[in-house]
Order: structure tokens, then sequence, then C-alpha cells
């Protein structure tokens, strides 16, 4: 028993495959995208809403007892330990960049901590974009400027309404003040007939 030792083998990790289910697909059918292995980067559509990755460490003594652990950045940063599962599914993950990182053990629980990456790009819908969010961006700013826009323009409309409305009271003021000065007249000048009959 002495002489039985440990296996040290530090075991490479490989993706070894991806399978990815799309809305746009109403039965269903898994899509196989061939050799996962040798791409340093993979790019998903927003409608691909199942990514289903398996993975292995190539330490052939014992492989049923190979544990395995993984963590996406940009989603979680814990790693999430799978024991001897080889497979790690995502659903409806959200545009943007990730990196799902796999560490696995031999047989002896001898970790390759540096493991295998796997850049995924998620793109995101046409809605959720930079464009889209520029445009909302823009559409807002119409919308407020055009507010803004018509209550400055009520203000003016209300202030020459009332302007006006001052005109006219002013023009009917002034007319019953030359109303009043023309009677008075008319009564000065009748007065006056009236003295100069009486002379008379």
């Amino acid at each position: 028993p002495d002489r039985v030792l440990d296996n040290m083998f530090l075991p490479p990790i490989v993706f070894s495959g991806f399978t990815r289910y799309n809305t746009d697909d109403e039965e269903g059918t898994p899509i196989v995208e061939k050799g996962i292995a040798a791409k340093p980067a993979i790019t998903l559509s927003y409608k691909d809403n199942v990514a289903h990755f398996e993975f292995a460490a190539l330490s052939y003594y014992s492989t049923f007892k190979n544990q395995y652990a993984y963590k996406l950045e940009g989603f979680s940063d814990n790693w999430i330990q799978l024991g001897t599962e080889r497979r790690a599914t995502f659903t409806n993950l959200d545009g943007g960049e990730y990196t799902l990182r796999v560490k696995g053990s031999n047989n002896d629980g001898v970790w390759n901590d540096s493991g295998a990456a796997l850049h995924l790009t998620v793109t995101p819908p046409w809605w959720k974009t930079r464009w889209a969010y520029a445009g909302y961006a823009l559409i807002a700013f119409t919308l407020l400027y055009g507010l803004r826009r018509f209550e400055l323009n009520r203000r003016e409309q209300k202030a020459r309404i009332r302007e006006s409305e001052l005109r006219a009271k002013a023009a009917v003021a002034e007319k019953r003040v030359l109303e009043a000065e023309n009677e008075r007249k008319s009564k000065e000048l009748e007065d006056a007939r009236q003295l100069q009959l009486s002379m008379l």
C-alpha cells in the first residue's frame, strides 16, 4: 500500500460540446455547434434562449471521479461546483459580453485552476441596442422640446389675448372719455347759445 501514489497529473480542460435552442424554431430542435474546442469565442443571438455547454478534464484514469466547477464572468463571480457533472446550461442571457471559465480535477482531486475559458457575446434585440437607446433619448428630447415650445406658445397666446383685452378696455374707456368730452362741449355750446338767445 505504501507504494500506491496519488495521481498528480494536472488534467487539461477542454470544451467538448455546445448546443443551443432558438426561439424561432417552434419544434424546439437543438442546434449543435461543431468545433467548439477550437473556438476561443462564440456569438449568440438574444433568440438563443438556452445555451448548453459540455466540457471534460482530460485525465483518463477513473474518469468518473473527475470533478468540475464553472463560473460565468459578467453574470456571476462565484464558482459553481458541479461534482462529476460535465455540463452547464444558461437560459435567457441578457445582451452583453461574458466569459465562461471551467476548471476541473483528476480522480485524486488535483485541480487545474487555470482551466479553460470561452468568450461569449450575446447580441441584444434591436430595441436594446445603443442605437435604439440613442433613438429613445432623441425622441424623449424632442417630446420635451415640443412640450416646452407648446407651453411657451400657450403663454404667448395668453399674453396676446390679455393684451388685446386690455387694448379693447382702453379703447372703450377712451371712447367713453371722448363721448363725455363731446357731451360736455355740446352742453357748453348749448348753454352759450341759450345765454346768447336770452341776451338777444
